[in-house]
């Protein structure tokens, strides 16, 4: 049962002990937790939120969360460091943005622990992104259409489950 007591393919159970739920991704089966009470959000992923065919989820006030998180071999990247691979990816997404005149702002970075945190506006859409490497794994996480009091504090949220995963 997910965070509201219903059953749903993405989030398969609600730890009420802790206020987590846990998030099925079904391109690798993988349970990802994430802080509070969520839902799967039903939305098509075609719509205007979209990082990618991850999971995308949603609480009862509409905030909407996407999850991409992948293990990655390091060899992929001619064994380059977590610090380069996230630099390069980063710049590659800013390249992307700027060509395509979409606003882009970082708000917090620490390269030593391999993320960005970063904000996007895309077709006056506004979202933000933690982009980061660990544990051998590569997130990419996304917020929006979310209420700035909801949460103490955007970046710490988000770097929870960059973190926890």
């Amino acid at each position: 049962m997910n965070g509201f007591g219903e059953e749903d393919k993405v989030c398969r159970k609600y730890d009420v002990v802790n206020d987590i739920t846990y998030v099925r991704d079904l391109s690798n089966f993988n349970d990802l937790r994430i802080k509070g009470k969520w839902k799967d959000s039903n939305r098509n992923l075609g719509s205007e939120y979209y990082i990618s065919h991850c999971p995308q989820v949603e609480n009862e006030l509409g905030t909407l969360l996407e999850l991409w998180i992948r293990e990655y071999d390091k060899f992929e990247w001619k064994n380059k460091s977590d610090k380069d691979i996230l630099i390069e990816n980063f710049n590659e997404y800013a390249t992307f943005w700027k060509n395509k005149n979409i606003k882009y702002t970082i708000i917090k970075s620490d390269i030593k622990a391999s993320y960005y945190i970063y904000e996007v506006i895309e077709y006056d859409k506004r979202r933000i992104e933690l982009m980061g490497i660990n544990n051998k794994k590569y997130y990419r996480i996304a917020i929006y259409n979310f209420d700035p009091n909801q949460y103490t504090s955007i970046e710490d949220f988000l770097i929870g489950i960059f973190t926890i995963n």
